[in-house]
């Protein structure tokens, strides 16, 4: 079982390694596999990787057990260890695989569990008898468990080594009449350590080595769960116990962000999980069940709950717990085996899986909310061994199984076929308990994965077990088509292996841009070799080497003055401004933009009353006089700026500045002034210029008015009659373009406007 630093057991996964799987093995690949151990030569007897977890620079931290001579140098060098009997290692190996160091301590017992800060401090947990030096250098700090060796009780013991491997401190649990061990460990936020597993008797939970140092927990049964913690130099903090009557005992321990404890195991009879004044009983109902327990970082309890099989005393019926794990969100994930029928939900309601036969070992994985409420339960087949979690709430469990086996626990079937006894897998499933994939590898004999890890930058996933159980065992660690064969040592009945896949692919990007080139969220001015991370369609990051050639693009402006409108590459102007006529290649390929730089020339031809005559607005301009009654006439002399008609009439004005020229909608002249200012009210038409349709408003309402358009000639182009209301439309996109009158009467009433038509 493995256990690390807290940021480490909640992963923050960038590359999503449960997308990974979904695809061939050429995008999730095997890295490294190393073989531990094999100097193992009685029957029975193994060699195994059973914790891992991650250390700085990308290393990895493995520990288990061996027996005999093994070579722990997986390259060309050599380093032995000789066990006394069976003793435990903690082994570093550097990103690539290679070794960085190994040490033994003689514990004379198989159990270890570690866990890492993030400086690189590696931590175990243990158990040990007699007395054993915990210093694996050259110097010495021997630890007994218990005052009278020759009584055999066992001790926990919690060790600290920094990055090198080197001694820093180490203290034992026990020594006061009781048999202790040490199951699991994690580490929170502030370097503090916890550690949990069983006692009996009368224990003494304080390291410290002085007389004083004293905090003893008597058990409630044959054996009860500790949870200790100690600071990051191994001062006492606190410990607390939990059980009752029968055989207690955790299994897995971890931490959420908030320091808050979580626990899973097995009780029997009826247990107190409450470690305080208080009680929080929990009743067994088959041959073992499954307790969760969740204490604050005081060591208060917050919850206890209990998954209960189904009241059978025989040993099928039974559950029995593996992992625990605590996503971002506090809700808490649990792993384990189970047979006969379980009730997953710890609340009111049930929920119930059960086993197909007595003879069936079936895997459960289950998710309870922060408060410990259900939220549901999965079973397949097989044996699960420990459990991870990603950012997102995946949750990736290793273990073994055999022969043909289902990983999909919903309505699907995903078969893997083990190609021996037991087979190595990775079964990831959604934060919605559904299948995702599942990846397994082996050989012909046994096959077991006991730990899992999954890097924090998403990338790479480690696990690590046991293979070959016969001499010259073989076992291909390539999850894919290719084979990576690794055999089994001359001695014992099986090794221990550490396997890293990896989900980065490599490219190389050759580019011609224009301008600006925008690759993997950032964007290139200037030509030149660039790396960028990419996530690939697994969800894994392919890195990639740019090579980036940047051209430039070029372009040219078309200045243009133009009176009313402006025709241009079968597009109309009307306004001014600056518009993109063309796009073009250049000779480098890239755009060569035409650009228009328009000005619409204006001629105010806006008339007033002047004296006894009309008068132009627009100065220093030319002028034509029109008699709008004799069909817009010119009128012979009427050329300058003010005009005085020689009797009563309509007339408009021609004006013609820089060569543009417009005309003024018709005045009334009846000797007095002008009369047709606004005889309806505000009076207006649009759009004006117009291509197609023509509204004309006014704010008068009309009762039987008669509209017509007349041309510049003065010859009458279109008539609407029986007008009535104060807005109306006429379609005029059948007249050509130029200039029209707009004539409204209505009664003796009338106004002039003038219409450009397009």
């Amino acid at each position: 079982m493995k256990k690390m630093y807290l940021c480490k057991k909640v992963v923050f996964v960038v590359c999503l390694l449960c997308s990974v799987f979904r695809l061939s093995a050429q995008n999730f690949n095997l890295e490294w596999v190393r073989q531990v151990g094999g100097g193992c030569w009685d029957d029975g007897e193994e060699d195994a990787v059973t914790a891992i977890a991650l250390g700085n620079s990308g290393s990895v931290y493995s520990a288990g057990y061996f027996c005999g001579s093994s070579d722990f140098d997986p390259g060309a060098g050599t380093l032995t260890m000789t066990a006394l009997g069976t003793d435990v290692f903690i082994y570093k190996l550097r990103a690539s695989g290679a070794l960085a160091w190994a040490k033994q301590l003689h514990t004379g017992k198989r159990n270890i569990a570690i866990a890492a800060d993030p400086a690189g401090n590696v931590y175990a947990t243990g158990t040990f008898g007699g007395t054993v030096d915990f210093d694996p250098g050259p110097d010495s700090f021997k630890l007994s468990s218990s005052a009278d060796p020759s009584l055999g009780y066992t001790a926990a013991f919690i060790l600290k080594l920094d990055t090198a491997g080197n001694f820093l401190w180490a203290g034992s649990l026990g020594n006061a009449g009781g048999t202790v061990s040490g199951t699991d460990i994690a580490i929170d936020t502030a370097g503090n350590v916890y550690t949990t597993g069983i006692f009996s008797n009368t224990a003494d939970f304080n390291p410290g080595m002085n007389a004083a140092d004293t905090f003893k927990l008597t058990a409630a049964g044959m054996t009860d769960i500790y949870i200790s913690k100690l600071t990051t130099t191994g001062s006492f903090l606190w410990a607390k116990a939990m059980g009752g009557s029968g055989t207690d005992a955790p299994v897995a321990l971890t931490l959420d962000h908030n320091g808050n404890v979580y626990t899973t195991g097995s009780f029997k009879n009826t247990a107190d999980f409450d470690p305080g004044a208080g009680t929080a009983p929990l009743t067994a109902t088959g041959y073992a069940d499954v307790f969760l327990s969740k204490l604050d970082a005081g060591g208060n309890m917050v919850w206890a709950k209990a998954f209960l099989a189904d009241g059978l005393s025989d040993m099928y019926n039974r559950v029995v717990a593996t992992a625990i794990a605590v996503d971002t969100a506090g809700n808490v994930y649990s792993t384990g085996t189970y047979g006969g029928t379980v009730d997953f939900d710890p609340g009111s309601l049930v929920n119930n899986l059960t086993s197909t036969g007595p003879n069936d070992q079936y895997s459960y994985i289950s998710k309870l909310d922060a408060a410990g409420n259900f939220v549901w339960a999965k079973k397949r087949k097989g044996s699960n061994f420990d459990l991870v979690l990603d950012a997102a709430g995946n949750s990736y469990a290793t273990g073994m199984f055999s022969g043909l086996a289902d990983f999909d626990p919903g309505a699907g079937t995903v078969n893997l076929a083990s190609a021996g006894g037991t087979d190595v897998f990775i079964n990831c499933l959604n934060a919605n308990g559904d299948f995702v994939s599942v990846k397994g590898f082996g050989g012909s004999s046994y096959d077991k994965g006991y730990a899992i890890v999954i890097h924090p930058d998403g990338k790479s996933i480690y696990t690590a077990g046991s293979f070959a159980a016969y001499v010259g065992g073989q076992a291909d660690f390539d999850p894919g088509p290719g084979a990576v064969v690794l055999v089994s040592a001359a001695g014992g009945d099986s090794d221990g292996f550490i396997h890293k896949m990896t989900c980065n692919s490599f490219g190389t990007l050759t580019a011609t841009a224009c301008d600006s080139f925008t690759f993997a969220g950032t964007t290139y001015t200037a030509g030149g070799t660039y790396t960028g991370i990419l996530p690939n369609a697994g969800g894994c990051d392919s890195i990639i080497t740019l090579n980036l050639t940047l051209l430039q693009s070029s372009g040219s402006t078309i200045s243009a003055t133009a009176c009313k409108s402006y025709s241009l590459n079968g597009q109309t102007y009307t306004t001014s401004g600056s518009y993109v006529v063309a796009t073009l290649a250049n000779t480098a390929g890239c755009d060569s933009i035409v650009r228009l730089e328009l000005t619409i020339d204006t001629v105010n031809v806006h008339v007033t009353e002047s004296g006894t005559g009309l008068h132009a607005s627009q100065a220093g301009a030319t002028y034509q006089w029109l008699d709008c009654n004799n069909q817009y006439a010119p009128v012979p002399g009427a050329s300058q700026q003010d005009f005085s008609p020689q009797q009563s009439g309509n007339y408009a004005v021609i004006v013609t500045v820089d060569g543009c020229s417009d005309t003024s909608v018709c005045h009334n002249f009846s000797g007095t002034g002008i009369t047709d200012t606004e005889p309806f009210g505000f009076t207006r038409v649009f759009p004006n210029p117009v291509f197609s349709k023509l509204t004309l408003t006014t704010a008068l309402s009309l009762k039987e008015a008669t509209v017509k358009l007349w041309d510049i000639t003065g010859q009458s182009r279109a008539v609407w009659t029986q007008l009535k209301g104060n807005r109306f439309m006429f379609d005029i996109r059948e007249l050509p373009a130029g200039t029209y009158i707009l004539e409204l009467k209505d009664g003796d009433k009338q106004v002039k406007l003038k219409v450009t038509k397009l």
